[in-house]
């Protein structure tokens, strides 16, 4: 059930992107036309997103063990410098260590690695941005090529589009705050209201499906605003690289 809800609100996301897209494209279409076409490839974007799933799986992994073995490195670096330190130049190494020369290099050289480190990360994951698009817009498309195909169409706009993030982020950041606010009046006159001594967990239990309904709620703004975004994107990655919009207007005359 879980697996069959999940899938379903997949498509309903990707149904989003594609009006979006075919509106775009000068070529637009009826919810129940794109619902009915998107229908037969459920679980085909379930799927994608599962491998992209065990694909981000895999870069975290990829990624940390990469800079544990860039650590050690560099700590075996500091330790021979040590080393080297304490024989030729009679500086103990405790001594070394306690500097705060050395302390503050150390720090610098962990904000850098930990930065750099989220920095690939993100920088990998923004290849499936538009995961879902391919599948949705274009044909003979399988739930492993559409993964491929988003990692092609954004190579060398990762900056861009992450840029796009962050104006979108900042964007919906007001109204997080005010769903926030919301919930916390709604949970603070529940908590003057309702005597929770005898109730406290059905109390909690209320607490949390309001909470639910609420982030709900937000979501119905949220949903259509990224998939939105992901399909202007689309959209403009394709014109770029694929010249489609000239291919439109060219089909159109």
């Amino acid at each position: 059930m879980f697996i069959f809800c999940t899938a379903k609100s997949i498509v309903n996301s990707a149904i989003i992107s594609r009006l979006v897209f075919r509106i775009l494209a000068n070529k637009p279409e009826t919810v129940l036309e794109t619902r009915r076409i998107l229908a037969s490839k459920m679980w085909s974007f379930f799927l994608g997103f599962f491998l992209l799933f065990l694909t981000a799986i895999g870069i975290v992994i990829g990624v940390y063990l990469g800079f544990v073995i860039v650590g050690v490195i560099v700590v075996a670096i500091i330790g021979i410098i040590a080393t080297i330190a304490n024989i030729n130049l009679n500086i103990q190494e405790n001594v070394l260590l306690n500097n705060p020369a050395t302390v503050i290099v150390f720090g610098l050289l962990m904000i850098v690695l930990t930065v750099s480190f989220y920095y690939l990360i993100i920088r990998l994951l923004i290849r499936f941005f538009i995961l879902e698009l391919p599948l949705a817009v274009e044909e003979d498309i399988t739930a492993a090529k559409t993964l491929g195909r988003s990692w092609e169409l954004t190579k060398g706009y990762v900056g861009r589009i992450f840029m796009i993030l962050i104006v979108a982020g900042l964007i919906t950041i007001p109204v997080g705050i005010i769903i926030q606010f919301f919930a916390g009046f709604i949970q603070s006159i529940l908590t003057v209201t309702i005597p929770t001594e005898s109730i406290e967990l059905n109390f909690q239990l209320l607490l949390f499906l309001m909470g639910h309904i609420i982030s709900l709620l937000g979501n119905v703004f949220w949903l259509p605003f990224w998939q939105t975004i992901k399909a202007v994107v689309y959209y403009d990655l394709r014109t770029r690289r694929e010249g489609m919009d000239l291919q439109l207007r060219k089909q159109n005359i």
